[in-house]
């Protein structure tokens, strides 16, 4: 019987969350709607 190995999964969008910290150094708050915007999260797939 052959066991299943664990699969860990991370959407592309967990990943682009934890990068907004780097992208949005030196930016003005107003500029932070277009770079969340650009790189369009899904909150739901962030969750997992």
């Amino acid at each position: 019987m052959d066991i299943p190995d664990r699969v860990r999964c991370r959407s592309s969008c967990f990943v682009h969350v934890s990068l907004l910290d780097e992208i949005s150094r030196g930016c003005m708050i107003a500029d932070m709607i277009l770079i969340i915007g650009s790189i369009d999260i899904v909150l739901g797939e962030v969750d997992r």
